[in-house]
């Protein structure tokens, strides 16, 4: 399991609190002054160019230090600790707002830039040490979510400081030095905040500081070249900075020339990108969980453009104008936070503090260009403040076709992004176990066309994977598969060819990537794990490159895997798809297919024994199929009986009830009822109360059935008199007519509990009707043995075994609405129980009963008349059914589950040939062995297990 902590746990480290805390008093400081400075001057100066040209220069001279000195700010903060470096800033910047507020008194704009060049020397020496920091104190899980928290607090800063400056000079309109000198104030507070920073070493203690700025730049520049995705990351970050200034310095035109805002109503606009972009990282902070998450850059980027465009028509409107620089802000916040994040996490482990001056020296040169690009829109091309924002809406769409088509990282990033937050919602088991740096080879499981995105989904790292060469040349994903980076491969391949793609994936890992190969050679047909082939061991023969062993779990039923048959064109069952991706511990590189593959299994074990956290009881998983499906048709027996959905549901409320009027204290309650309508109702009925059905065997000695009476404790026996009759069984003491309770039931208290059912919240219901304590390891059955083999046995099964099961079948046959499921199986047997009782009550299709499955003929009728599509049977009947029944009364059978282990080969080849089935033995489910046996109508003849080219995509032998 991940060992993020979330926001909440973010925030109990006590030292970084006091560094938010002392890092947003300095962003309140810096922001505030600079809204004074320009509202002064947009107050004092009356010519427009002149106010652009100061405002381009106190742009230019904040920004013009990052450039300059950021190289030595980076040394500084490598050679020093980042904590005493924070504090001396802190008392530098009380220092220069001194100064500010003498420069404000005398009313000398030239010194007042001056000082804010100063402002702009503190700021580049702080940078390093406040973003640096945050790797000493987090692990790298928590690092988006730190700077999600930290760039918050900075824009509810940057949002403050313009606010209080325009709300402070209107009010000290004649004495405007007053604001500046109660900065002062606010600087001295930050400076007593900072030394609760956590104490940190310094991680290039001892290092000759080097004066030579440029050589500095250029060494420290070249280990971000040595890594092409670090570089990409900070000429991103460039470009958004570059944006910004342009977008900030547009607001007091946008505000004062289009909107005719006062001085506080240009710090409001302000103050609504700012917000934007606090809670864009926020957000960021959020979608990025336990990883940095490039995909949400290319969505940012969008935004950028979009809500740009929408502000150059929208200026007549002063809310869609709040909200459309809002918008701006959040999505420069969703786009900055990954990029900050991953330049955190993968810079030198001694040299952070350099690296982040560099790309800060490329960052403010982004914002020196965006002063002058501003200043040359406002200026000689005369352009009013919604056409500069257009400008820059359609470089921002440019900019995100390079993103999109030529940077691959944040392509792919994107794709994993966006299939893991609206089709499926993962959660990522081990994820300690997948190593941050080195190289690996993944061998995973293989379930739908979706796994390598599912995969990738889960770490931030990229993944080669290896990929059937003909669907890697297939027109229309060979784009995508070669961003990815691919490795094109086909058992058919000419040697060379073959040689070249494992040599390939060999220098994958030699050059330290992850590579994952999907090992069972073809996309399983049934959801469970086929045998995994050798070809991976060729990959990391005479390599020391661990091998991580990797499940999918809940894949299977997605509109990517063969649930219902087919790959593609079906429906969701639900969305978001939840699925579990478990990493296992690492493996020695010559472990082999059997032992890579046993791993594997364990990891499934796991991942099925954890479902409970999402699994419910029978009773729950009932009462949403009756809502869910009220109007359909569920149920009918051979006597005629049937019922929708919703009036099985008021039965079954109805025994309820009773149960718990006439049945006090008992635990356990006896039902003694061939399978039908009735003994369907009672068995949901006494679910629903609480209490465990036993359904006894009727076909059992007299001497077993008091026996499994007696170790059930069982006081209480619902029956029918003509079972009694017909099975020669004496009646009890403790037995109820079926047929005598019904008539109790009122036809008032039948309308009560309709409404009630129909009308009550579905939580409502739950609430009311599921027993408190009724949980997966309640026992939700016995089973006895018929006592032919010496004293009946009873077997004690839980809700989470029968869930299980059902769980099982429904992937095995592919269950679906418009199946009809022949219920001749008593009760009292496991599948009859499992299967032929709550499979189709919670999987929302019909059920068809007769009480005796030797009556052949009968059944016919009954399977003709419902158009059955599911047989679940023993050898016996089906041999019955082989001799007595028509092909026609078996014309809709789509699945036949017969016992295996006893059927004879003649009569399989009989009950094949008559009833036009195909079969299939169950080799891939060791514990579940009946016979699938597929209609030739339906689609099994796609579904055989092919060889390779017919596999799947990313399905290597």
């Amino acid at each position: 399991m991940s060992t993020s902590r979330g926001y909440s746990g973010v925030l109990k480290e006590r030292g970084f609190v006091f560094l938010l805390l002392a890092q947003a008093l300095a962003v309140f400081d810096d922001n505030a002054f600079k809204q004074l400075l320009v509202l002064f001057i947009t107050a004092s100066v009356s010519s427009l160019a002149t106010r652009n040209f100061y405002i381009s220069l106190g742009t230019a001279l904040y920004v013009l230090p990052y450039i300059v000195f950021s190289s030595y700010a980076g040394q500084v903060s490598d050679r020093f600790s980042k904590r005493g470096v924070i504090i001396f800033m802190k008392t530098v910047e009380a220092t220069l707002l001194v100064l500010a507020t003498l420069a404000m008194f005398a009313g000398q704009v030239m010194e007042m830039l001056a000082v804010l060049f100063l402002l702009g020397i503190h700021a580049c020496f702080l940078d390093p040490a406040k973003e640096g920091i945050l790797p000493q104190i987090f692990p790298e899980d928590d690092l988006p979510r730190a700077n999600g928290l930290m760039q918050l607090t900075v824009y509810t800063m940057i949002i403050s400081g313009p606010v209080a400056a325009g709300f402070l000079l209107d009010t000290f309109l004649s004495r405007p030095y007053v604001p500046v000198a109660m900065l002062v104030g606010t600087a001295l507070l930050g400076l007593g905040v900072a030394t609760g920073i956590s104490r940190v070493p310094a991680i290039a203690a001892g290092e000759t500081f080097r004066w030579n700025a440029l050589r500095e730049f250029q060494q420290n520049f070249a280990e971000i070249r040595a890594s092409r995705p670090l570089f990409r990351t900070v000429l991103a970050i460039a470009y958004f900075w570059f944006l910004g200034a342009v977008y900030l310095q547009n607001v007091i035109g946008y505000g004062r020339d289009l909107l005719h805002l006062s001085n506080t109503g240009i710090s409001y606009l302000t103050a609504s990108v700012s917000i934007g972009i606090g809670l864009g990282a926020f957000v960021a902070g959020k979608l990025s969980g336990d990883q940095v998450e490039l995909g949400l850059v290319p969505i940012g980027s969008v935004g950028l453009g979009v809500f740009g465009i929408l502000l150059f028509w929208v200026y007549h409107s002063v809310a869609a104008v709040f909200a459309g620089h809002f918008l701006i802000g959040f999505s420069g916040g969703i786009f900055i936070i990954p990029l900050q994040s991953y330049l955190q996490a993968h810079a030198g482990e001694h040299s952070k503090g350099r690296v982040i001056a560099a790309s800060n020296v490329l960052t403010f040169t982004g914002v020196f260009v965006g002063a002058g690009i501003f200043a040359l829109l406002a200026g000689p091309c005369r352009m009013q403040a919604n056409q500069i924002l257009l400008v820059m809406a359609v470089i921002s769409f440019g900019a995100t076709w390079h993103i999109l088509t030529v940077l691959p990282d944040f392509m792919v990033r994107l794709c994993f992004f966006l299939l893991a937050h609206t089709f499926y919602r993962i959660e990522v088991r081990g994820a300690e176990n997948l190593p941050r740096r080195g190289p690996a080879l993944l061998v995973c499981n293989h379930i739908s066309f979706a796994d390598p995105f599912l995969m990738g989904a889960c770490t931030s790292r990229f993944v080669r994977f290896l990929m059937f060469r003909q669907f890697y040349e297939t027109p229309g994903i060979h784009w995508l598969v070669k961003l990815m980076g691919a490795i094109p491969i086909a058992e058919g391949d000419k040697p060379r060819e073959l040689v070249e793609s494992l040599r390939e994936a060999q220098n994958r890992l030699r050059e330290g990537d992850l590579v994952c190969i999907f090992a069972e050679g073809a996309i399983t047909r049934t959801g469970n794990l086929l045998r995994f082939r050798r070809g991976f061991e060729r990959i990391t023969r005479g390599l020391p490159v661990p091998i991580i062993p990797v499940h999918l779990d809940r894949v299977w039923g997605s509109i990517f895997s063969f649930e219902r048959g087919r790959f593609f064109f079906k429906w969701p069952r639900r969305i978001p798809y939840r699925v579990t991706v478990s990493f296992g511990a690492p493996l020695p590189g010559d472990t082999g297919a059997f032992q890579v593959r046993q791993a594997v299994m364990a990891l499934s074990a796991d991942a099925f024994a954890r479902r409970g956290e999402v699994q419910r009881p029978l009773p729950e998983m009932f009462l949403d199929s009756a809502r869910r499906n009220w109007r359909r048709f569920a149920m009918a027996d051979s006597t005629g009986r049937k019922a929708r959905f919703g009036e099985v549901l008021i039965g079954s409320l109805l025994f309820r009830r009773h149960v718990i009027e006439h049945c006090p204290g008992e635990k356990m309650i006896g039902v003694l009822l061939p399978p039908s309508l009735p003994a369907a109702l009672l068995n949901f009925g006494i679910s629903l109360a609480g209490r465990v059905p036993v359904n006894l065997n009727y076909t059992a000695s007299k001497q077993s059935m008091d026996i499994a009476v007696e170790r059930a404790g069982l006081k209480t026996i619902f029956t029918t008199e003509k079972l009694l009759e017909r099975a020669g069984i004496e009646k009890q003491p403790g037995m109820k007519m079926i047929e005598d309770i019904a008539k109790t039931f009122a036809r008032s208290d039948k309308l009560i509990w309709a409404a009630i059912a129909r009308l009550a919240p579905v939580a409502l219901l739950r609430r009311w009707l599921i027993p408190r304590g009724l949980g997966l390891d309640s026992l939700a059955t016995v089973i006895f043995s018929s006592g032919s083999t010496g004293t009946p046995k009873g077997v004690m099964l839980s809700h989470r075994n029968i869930v299980s099961n059902l769980e099982g079948v429904q992937q095995a046959i592919n269950v679906n609405r418009s199946d009809c499921l022949l219920g001749i199986l008593p009760f009292f047997h496991s599948f009859g129980f499992t299967i032929g009782l709550w499979l189709p009550a919670v999987s929302g299709f019909v059920v068809a009963y007769h009480t005796n499955p030797l009556e052949a003929r009968k059944i016919g009728d009954l399977c003709r008349k419902y158009q059955v599509t599911i047989l679940i049977s023993t050898p016996t009947f089906a041999g019955e059914y082989v001799r007595r029944c028509a092909a026609e009364d078996f014309a809709s059978l789509r699945v036949a589950i017969v016992g295996a282990e006893r059927m004879k080969p003649e009569l399989a080849d009989a009950f094949r040939e008559k009833f036009h089935l195909i079969s299939c033995k169950a080799t891939d489910a060791p514990s579940f062995r009946p016979w699938f046996q597929w209609n030739r109508r339906g689609t099994w003849a796609a579904a055989r297990n092919k060889s390779a080219p017919g596999a799947g995509p990313w399905a290597i032998r």
